[in-house]
């Protein structure tokens, strides 16, 4: 009989090797939309759309860094959403190094 703690570790890291192989298009999206939420209010709603789904999961596969930016992206998107805007000069400075984060991806 197979041992349930391997079993597990072997479908977490298929897992794991999912979500790196899906950040890669998460990825794109988010570096098309990022040069677009000051003019664009549909490129924040991408771009938070894209923040959750990371923020949601980068945590578990143990990408901290990853999840805690875009979870701050996502926050930050999420008022210009609500009132229907771009993100302004501000908001774009506070974004800009999260970015960062996040071009790094899953490294």
């Amino acid at each position: 009989m197979a041992d349930p703690d391997t079993e597990l570790e072997k479908k977490l890291a298929a897992l794991r090797r999912q979500f790196v192989e899906r950040y890669a298009a998460r990825r794109q999206a988010i570096e098309e939309a990022a040069t677009r939420v000051g003019i664009d209010v549909e490129a924040v709603k991408i771009l938070r759309g894209e923040c959750h789904k990371i923020a949601g999961t980068a945590g578990t596969f143990g990408f901290d860094a990853l999840g805690e930016a875009a979870s701050e992206i996502e926050m930050i998107c999420d008022r210009a959403v609500e009132v229907g805007t771009v993100l302004n000069e501000k908001e774009r400075a506070e974004i800009n190094p999260l970015l960062i984060v996040l071009r790094k991806g899953c490294d």
